[in-house]
């Protein structure tokens, strides 16, 4: 804002920007007298609970209140909360540790900082963790887009996810590729072989490297009152993907 016009009480701001001329250049803030400007430098105050002693910034409060009364502000508090140091809270090692493993008992909108179980390392809020797991961390991208929000130390062990839940090829080149030798079905994966590691194959290998079997039901019209089984082979086709009946 261009002009800031600090009074004892409300008012039109066309009155009191014309009204007040006492404005401190340090703040760019005009304000109503001196009293109302001494107001305003209590809030800036780095003053300490214990003793009362005023310091000239925060990190000589810090300094001060560990010395003096053996006691800790949360550094992740301190660096993400941007509040007055006086509504700022001290805590002994004990109460520390319980602030930011469970919260304060007498905020109840504060549950604690969540920890990175990867890392060992506490982040302000969950906000600030999801965005820590997106970068350093990593996930799968199909169980992302289903809603299902699990994480992974590093790439092997989501590879070992994507071997276990999903599909992946581990052939020639694919062996050492991320992400994207992983497939959601066995439909993809095959069709994916087909295209890229044939080669090597004998026809025999390809074609059964190809094929698939389902098994399904279904109620025919002359037969409503029963119900007809069936497992049927399908080849897979490159480089379509289309699956074409091979005997029943």
């Amino acid at each position: 804002m261009p002009v800031v016009v600090f009074t004892h009480d409300r008012q039109t701001f066309s009155d009191v920007s014309k009204k007040f001329n006492l404005q401190i250049r340090k703040y760019q803030i005009i304000f109503e007298d001196e009293e109302v400007a001494d107001a305003f430098d209590r809030l800036l105050e780095h003053k300490c609970k214990m003793c009362d002693n005023v310091l000239p910034t925060f990190e000589k409060l810090k300094e001060h209140v560990r010395r003096i009364h053996e006691l800790h502000y949360c550094e992740l508090c301190t660096d993400n909360l941007k509040i007055f140091t006086f509504e700022r809270k001290c805590y002994s090692r004990k109460d520390l540790a319980r602030h930011k493993r469970h919260g304060d008992p007498d905020e109840k909108s504060h549950r604690g900082h969540p920890l990175c179980e990867y890392c060992d390392q506490r982040y302000v809020d969950g906000d600030e963790l999801f965005r820590h797991l997106r970068k350093e961390h990593f996930y799968c991208h199909f169980c992302d887009a289903d809603g299902l929000y699990h994480y992974y130390k590093d790439y092997e062990y989501l590879r070992n996810h994507f071997r276990m839940e999903h599909y992946l090829c581990e052939e020639g080149s694919c062996l050492n590729e991320t992400f994207t030798s992983a497939f959601r079905s066995e439909i993809d994966l095959k069709a994916h072989i087909a295209v890229h590691h044939s080669k090597n194959k004998t026809k025999a290998e390809a074609k059964q490297a190809r094929m698939l079997e389902f098994e399904f039901a279904y109620v025919p019209h002359n037969r409503p009152s029963g119900v007809l089984s069936f497992k049927n082979k399908y080849l897979i086709t490159a480089p379509y993907s289309i699956c074409e009946v091979h005997g029943v």
